[in-house]
């Protein structure tokens, strides 16, 4: 059923490896990329989605604001300049663009805590907080995925 509802849209089913199996991501980012699903219906699930990652955590407000407004003169020595990335730098993205890339969505939500946790000794409660927000992430883009 689902192949059929697929190929109607015009989108393809067949395995990228060329074998039976047809990879539950592989549909997902061909369902998102489709021209049938338009920026009214990705922009606000992509917000949505930013905002339940936000929820998930009682200290993601760390996470939120540009690096620049905390006190980390050292910043740069240990991430490089424009690599930088806030969950508000992400929601400003959202609104500027198609969100079309979910690749591109996904990679920016976990640069945030990576850098995080770069910057940030383990014992530190920022490091912490990143790591449990990536887990956090990990199953709220599964289900966010499952549920498209």
């Amino acid at each position: 059923m689902l192949s059929l509802v697929l190929r109607s849209l015009g989108l393809s089913v067949d395995a990228l490896d060329g074998s039976s199996a047809i990879d539950d991501e592989a549909i997902f980012h061909s369902y998102w990329e489709s021209e049938y699903l338009t920026i009214h219906v990705r922009r606000p699930a992509i917000l949505k989605l930013v905002t339940r990652l936000i929820k998930s955590d009682n200290e993601a407000d760390f996470f939120i604001p540009p690096i620049g407004t905390f006190d980390c003169p050292d910043y740069f020595d240990v991430i490089e300049q424009g690599n930088e990335i806030c969950l508000q730098d992400i929601r400003n993205d959202a609104n500027k663009g198609d969100c079309k890339d979910f690749k591109a969505f996904e990679a920016s939500v976990y640069r945030v805590f990576e850098n995080a946790m770069a910057y940030n000794p383990p014992d530190n409660n920022i490091h912490r907080a990143a790591k449990r927000m990536v887990d956090n992430a990990k199953v709220i883009m599964a289900t966010f995925k499952s549920e498209h």
